[in-house]
């Protein structure tokens, strides 16, 4: 280095902020010197570290940072410290209230975020694959955080990354190798600038003003520990074991614990979904840094928060995972029992709201993050954001009153006998833009099925084990989407239909093998887009439903079955309340009650299940489900007085009706003969004969044939309005047991329309 250099060097570190031209001079000097110096290739980086961090120092105006940057340059050999500590020892570095410009702080959130999402991922890559260009990656996400927390005044987050900068210039300079004691510390700073980065976005979340300057507040967070850690793996050589990791105190509130409970769990699934994968497999493979590094997040944030009995756990579990990283022990299905036994535990702490131990301090801790991304994806920026969903709820309903809003003006009374040129053509404009929206808009709430699904691995291996067969769960179409609201429903009788498969439906091994079957058995999960629904199959290759033993224990219950019921009509029978063919009841099932709660939920959600079943060949579960159950295609109709909507899907076809032929069958009930087909014959008026009137159809009628569960019925109405979008909307409490109901929708012209419930009219009038 050029002796003008360090004089240079020398003015900067004698200089106090406060003359603001002279700052401006020196800077612009060293930077010339910078671009213009034939320097080495180190030198310059020393020089452009020292400019960036110059400018913060005087911007900023802290006497600390003067300090810091001779503590700073010392470890160059270009100054003397700042004063007689060790290498590496700093002064404590606080943070109080400052004063931000809005714009950079949300910008700067954001970019941390990536990076330290990029930075954990890289530092797992890195203690199995040293590599060079990984160092320099993750150098210079931490640098950038430093630079712009620097601009920011954020002086705790800035001193942190500038401590792991040291950590990294050693490894990017060969003077220290890399060891699981460094990549442990460097996790440990990862997690608690992740911290830091938190706790200023909760207090950012508070400003009302969207540009300008304000004043941010904040407090000081203790970073004693960690920095004494960072000092102490920099005080020793290479290789000579993990550091412990530094005890941030926190306080909670009832927010951060229920995301923290909410996100702990989504993890645990992850992990879980890890064993059972590698279990099967019988190799590692990625799943098990998958399974480390969610461990190792949940560790870190179970600890911050002082939840000291998930902290140990998550430890004791990262220590046994480690093992296996380390090939001391094989994946085999005793250490995937050992594996789950935690997941069983942590789970059990977790649901139980645990109270942290440790005393409240001044930092709102975060909740784990829960994005949990390969070193492969993580190398690309983030294009996803996390959103309440209550916010996506309420845009989607705003979505449905737009739709209204636009039927109101398209269909409004007012425009009838105008004759408007330019209407037609906006109006048709209007409405592809709002069929774009309401796509967007569904596709923004739909998720993969794949969260649901990975939970039956785990179903289909622990009750196997408990009933003695190893059956085998075949996933296919877990990348399906479906709207969230509906996965939740679906849960329940996913769970129901898999556990009868398993207890009733498949054989033990000894049956199996004497009917010339594989032992074992075999279940498969598999989802698939079908027209505007989602078919969902559980199948098993088991003996299949007992024809004879179902109408056994109908008759004996007193069920009402016709002298040569259809099978579909026999396999229905299964879905009345507490009927069981079951002849022991077990602690899994038997009781009668599973599969009434799986028709019950399905019909919740409009859908309704087909049955497939063969004797000694098994038995599949089709749950047919509308993609959506906020806005459908639907037909409006007229009967009497009275309006009312069905949804597209039921509907098979149009007829004209012509009174007298139908055939009565009683006096109550008659039959229309259709191509061949013997179809029931309802009448809307009579169904609702206190909405519609005289309960008689109308002058012109329509027979409209809907179906339902594979049956057929052929609806007499007075009118067809037309075919809209509908937008369903609960039932006012006046009429929430209105029977054969399942909603209402607003139309264009602000009339009401009842949404009728196809399965229900079946149910009530044929069954």
């Amino acid at each position: 280095m050029t002796e003008a250099q360090r004089s240079l060097i020398q003015r900067v570190l004698d200089f106090a902020p406060g003359d603001v031209l002279e700052a401006a001079e020196i800077l612009e000097t060293l930077e010339r010197v910078i671009l213009n110096e034939q320097t080495n290739f180190d030198e310059a980086a020393v020089l452009s570290r020292l400019s960036e961090e110059f400018t913060a120092w005087v911007k900023t105006s802290d006497p600390l940072k003067g300090t810091a940057l001779k503590t700073w340059l010392a470890e160059f050999g270009l100054a003397e410290p700042a004063n007689a500590e060790s290498k590496g020892q700093a002064e404590r570095v606080t943070q109080g209230p400052v004063e931000v410009d809005v714009e950079v702080l949300n910008s700067f959130l954001t970019e941390a975020r990536e990076h330290l999402e990029s930075i954990e991922a890289r530092i797992l890559s890195l203690e199995s694959d040293p590599d060079p260009k990984l160092v320099n990656e993750i150098f210079r996400a931490v640098h950038t955080i430093k630079g712009v927390s620097g601009f920011l005044n954020l002086h705790q987050i800035k001193k942190l990354s500038h401590e792991l900068e040291f950590l990294l210039d050693e490894l990017r300079s060969h003077q220290r190798e890399v060891d699981r004691s460094l990549v442990d510390l460097l996790l440990l700073g990862s997690d608690t600038l992740g911290q830091l980065v938190e706790h200023v976005a909760r207090a950012a979340a508070t400003i009302k003003i969207e540009k300008g300057t304000t004043v941010l507040d904040l407090q000081s967070i203790s970073l004693d520990d960690v920095l004494a850690a960072i000092d102490l793996l920099r005080s020793r050589p290479s290789g000579q074991g993990s550091l412990p990791p530094p005890k941030t105190e926190a306080v909670q509130t009832t927010e951060i614990e229920d995301k923290f409970r909410q996100e702990f769990l989504e993890a645990l699934e992850v992990v879980e979904r890890c064993v059972l994968s590698m279990e099967k497999a019988g190799a590692p493979g990625g799943d098990l840094n998958e399974a480390f590094r969610s461990i190792h997040t949940l560790k870190g944030n179970a600890g911050f928060l002082g939840y000291q009995a998930l902290e140990g756990l998550c430890m004791e579990m990262e220590s046994f995972l480690d093992t296996l990283r380390q090939g001391t022990r094989s994946i085999d299905a005793g250490a995937a029992e050992i594996l789950l036994g935690y997941l069983d535990r942590l789970r059990g702490l977790i649901q139980a709201k645990p109270a942290a131990s440790s005393s409240p301090g001044p930092l709102s801790a975060p909740g784990p993050r829960a994005e949990m991304e390969g070193s492969a994806k993580s190398s690309a920026k983030k294009k996803d954001i996390r959103v309440d969903t209550d916010k996506l709820d309420q845009l989607f309903d705003l979505i449905g009153e737009l739709i209204t809003a636009e039927a109101m003006v398209i269909d409004s009374p007012d425009l009838r006998g105008l004759e408007l040129e330019n209407f037609p053509r906006a109006a048709a404009y209007l409405s592809k833009i709002t069929r774009e929206l309401q796509g967007v808009g569904m596709s923004i709430r739909m998720i993969p099925l794949e969260g649901l699904f990975g939970k039956m691995n785990r179903l289909v291996r622990d009750l196997g084990r408990k009933f003695a067969k190893e059956v085998q769960l075949e996933i296919s179409g877990a990348e399906t989407e479906m709207d969230r609201n509906i996965i939740e429903e679906i849960s329940d009788p996913l769970v129901h239909i898999i556990r009868n498969a398993l207890d009733h439906g498949i054989e033990d091994d000894e049956t199996r093998r004497a009917k010339g079957k594989v032992p074992g058995g075999r279940i498969r999960l598999d989802a698939r887009y079908e027209g505007n629904e989602i078919w969902i199959t559980v199948g098993d290759d088991g003996e299949g439903l007992n024809r004879e033993r179902i109408l056994e224990v109908a008759k004996s219950r007193g069920l009402e079955v016709g002298a040569s019921p259809s099978d579909e009509e026999v396999w229905r029978l299964i879905f009345e309340p507490g009927f069981s063919t079951a002849k022991e009841v077990s602690e899994i099932s038997g009781r009668g009650v599973g599969m009434d709660v799986v028709k019950r939920n399905i019909e919740k959600l409009r859908g309704h299940i087909d049955i497939q079943t063969a004797p000694d060949q098994g038995t599949n579960f089709i749950m047919k489900i509308p993609l959506t159950l906020a806005i459908i295609d639907g037909v409006t109709l007229r009967s009497g007085e009275g309006l009312f909507s069905i949804p597209i899907a039921d509907v098979v076809e149009f007829q004209n009706y012509q009174p007298g032929s139908e055939t009565k069958t009683d006096p109550e009930h008659s039959v229309l003969l259709l191509r061949d087909e013997i179809l029931p014959v309802l009448a809307l008026s009579k169904v609702f004969s206190s909405r519609t009137g005289n309960g008689r159809p109308g002058e012109k009628p329509v027979s409209i044939i809907v179906k339902s569960q594979g049956r057929k019925l052929a609806l007499v109405v007075d009118e067809v309005v037309g075919y809209k979008q509908i937008v369903l909307k609960s039932l006012p409490e006046s009429m929430a047991g209105l029977e054969g109901i399942s909603g209402c929708t607003i139309l264009g012209n602000g009339e009401v329309s009842l949404i009728v419930d196809i399965n229900a009219l079946f149910t009530r009038f044929f069954v």
